[in-house]
């Protein structure tokens, strides 16, 4: 799966998938099944993009994916939920980090979960 995907394939596997993100420069780490919690030994200061270290870690396919924020990737995700007034408080919210944030390009992949929706935005470098 190429980098400029707009849509993750669901045949692709979970190393396909972690690919993509590092490829897009977001370092991943893999996750224990059906859980959020790191299953590495150092938690976040495990994720990574290089690729053999991807490879060796994504072997189990049920792993879930993790995705660094903050400083190193300079990524910022807003997440909503669209219950009970979510939207209009998500949009006046996530204005004011737009003004700030360069948004990342519409090839970018983004899972829609349920009735919650995410929205990746790459912090500017000072």
């Amino acid at each position: 799966m190429s980098a400029g995907s707009t849509a993750l394939n669901a045949a692709a596997t979970t190393l396909d998938h972690a690919y993509q993100y590092a490829d897009a420069g977001w370092p991943v780490i893999e996750l224990r099944y059906r859980d959020k919690r790191p299953a590495t030994a150092h938690g976040k200061d495990d994720a990574t993009t290089d690729r053999s270290t991807i490879n060796a870690s994504f072997a189990d396919n049920r792993a879930n994916i993790g995705i660094l924020t903050g400083p190193k990737s300079r990524l910022l995700i807003l997440d909503m939920d669209t219950r009970n007034g979510g939207s209009e408080s998500f949009a006046a919210r996530s204005s004011a980090f737009t003004e700030r944030c360069q948004r990342q390009p519409a090839s970018t992949p983004v899972a829609v979960v349920s009735i919650c929706i995410s929205k990746f935005l790459r912090v500017p470098l000072a």
